[in-house]
């Protein structure tokens, strides 16, 4: 073999190496994640729970490390991302073994979501690993409507996020879905009649 292919497999093996070395959470984070609507049906918020540990970083940093991350929070609607406004309501809980943070996030505007809506709170870089803690659940839920865990192919995120960090070739779930693999994922449907 030449050198310059033993270099490049080598520098393959390294960056394989450093990137799977990160790839590992360093903090656990339960989420209960509910979907708000109001009078009129149309999807106005989300109410996040945080839980982690007490003795954990988080509980002490939450919206220092979080606010610039957008609270790890990716709303869509028709499969398009969403923006939202400045989380309120925050709220945090101190108990004996577990920090409990609660917050809404206001979409920009009120939406119907007759195209299907999605929540997906995820780590791209897999430093915190987040997982529902229940069943979520729908707030003042249209007539129509339901809120469910979003399926998802059987994609393991941290996988996927090394094949997007090394640009290496993928299916166009994995390329297309920033969240893919990740468990905490949302799915708002709602039939069109529910919708004036």
């Amino acid at each position: 073999m030449s050198s310059r292919i033993t270099g490049a497999i080598a520098g393959l093996c390294l960056g394989l190496a450093s990137a799977a070395a990160d790839a590992h959470p360093h903090a656990w984070v339960l989420v209960d994640l509910v979907p708000i609507f109001d009078a009129e049906g149309r999807w106005t918020a989300v109410r996040e729970t945080w839980t982690v540990d007490r003795g954990d970083a988080l509980s002490q940093n939450f919206e220092k490390w979080l606010a610039p991350e957008d609270y790890f929070t990716r709303l869509t609607i028709g499969g398009r991302p969403i923006g939202h406004a400045p989380i309120s309501d925050l709220e945090v809980e101190r108990g004996a073994l577990e920090v409990r943070f609660t917050f809404t996030v206001p979409l920009e505007e009120p939406a119907f979501v007759t195209l299907g809506a999605g929540v997906d709170v995820f780590d791209e870089e897999f430093y915190y690993d987040i997982d529902f803690s229940a069943e979520p659940a729908g707030e003042n839920l249209p007539p129509g409507c339901t809120v469910a865990r979003r399926a998802h192919a059987n994609v393991d995120p941290v996988a996927a996020m090394l094949i997007r960090r090394l640009g290496l070739p993928s299916s166009q779930a994995v390329a297309s879905d920033p969240a893919a693999g990740y468990p905490a994922r949302v799915a708002i449907d709602c039939a069109p009649a529910a919708a004036p």
